[in-house]
């Protein structure tokens, strides 16, 4: 075994924590009428990673913009998603205050506070979080055992339990049930395929919510079929009588969207060069109390931080 089993990487898609954070909390607000649900639920978050996950090293991912390498290739990308310069904004709600309005100033709040824990977040414009959690699991993999922090199904691709490495996907629940591990046999389960193959699925399926169309009537189980009878994706695209020449095309667009490992080669030799971020001890507890205050969040402190008080 190559990596440190003493060490422990901590990798977060801060946007997808952001959002739902923000639906599970979004009645939060302080005397001042300011939203803070977001706020409240990320800090959870972040303390809930502190105890049960124990990290040596953690890195918060956030979009910044949509993603050029997708948008080249099929430029309806997202292109249900409200638009807006603010970099924060994601989607639009229905008779009410503008999301990025909402949202801003939680993110510009959190990322305060990881500055003042040292907790590291990264975000690159051009460049969506699930890429650079994608390149930082790439470099950091055979080094120590890695959480990716999601609710996001495409980072369950990213899973990897062989003998040189251990990557999981740790879904955190803000509303009902237990925060869920995903390894590969949560993976098996779930979907029939290896997590290895997740990306071929989403490709003959399609993402709605990304607004990449996929195979019509083609669902997760009829996917993992196709998989499981012919091997691999490229197998199917040839000899499965059901899938149609546009087919076929608009699939290997698809996978090329879908799969993390492709902006990952692009990706990667900027990342190269970045040192995989160490949780330094604490310096600036007085601070943390101080933005704690500010937001009026009473039932934390930074002992829920690895802090001493």
């Amino acid at each position: 075994m190559t990596y440190d089993d003493s060490e422990c990487l901590v990798v977060v898609d801060g946007n997808n924590l952001t959002h739902r954070s923000h639906h599970a909390f979004k009645d939060l607000r302080t005397t001042s009428d300011w939203e803070s649900g977001a706020l409240y639920g990320n800090l959870m978050a972040l303390s809930a990673l502190f105890s049960e996950l124990q990290p040596t090293h953690m890195l918060w991912c956030f979009d910044r913009g949509k993603s050029e390498f997708r948008t080249e290739l099929l430029p309806t990308y997202k292109a249900h998603r409200i638009e807006s310069r603010d970099r924060h904004v994601k989607y639009a709600e229905v008779d009410a205050k503008p999301l990025n309005e909402i949202l801003a100033p939680q993110y510009l709040a959190f990322e305060e506070f990881l500055k003042i824990r040292g907790v590291e977040h990264w975000g690159v414009k051009g460049w969506e979080a699930d890429d650079l959690i994608a390149a930082v699991v790439a470099k950091a993999k055979n080094k120590m055992p890695i959480f990716v922090v999601s609710g996001d199904h495409d980072m369950e691709q990213l899973v990897d339990h062989g003998p040189d490495c251990r990557v999981t996907v740790y879904k955190p629940n803000f509303s009902k049930g237990q925060d869920r591990f995903f390894g590969p046999e949560e993976v098996r389960v779930k979907y029939g395929v290896e997590a290895n193959q997740l990306s071929q699925l989403f490709a003959l399926t399609g993402d709605k919510s990304d607004n990449i169309e996929g195979i019509r009537g083609v669902g997760p189980k009829t996917a993992a079929k196709w998989l499981q009878k012919y091997g691999d994706l490229a197998e199917v695209l040839a000899h499965e009588p059901k899938v149609t020449p546009a087919d076929r095309q608009k699939v290997s667009t698809n996978f090329f969207l879908m799969d993390l490992s492709q902006p990952g080669i692009e990706y990667r030799p900027t990342i190269s060069g970045l040192r995989i971020p160490f949780i330094p001890p604490w310096k600036c507890e007085d601070e943390m109390l101080g933005l704690l205050s500010d937001w009026e969040i009473r039932n934390m402190s930074v002992s829920d931080f690895g802090g001493r008080r």
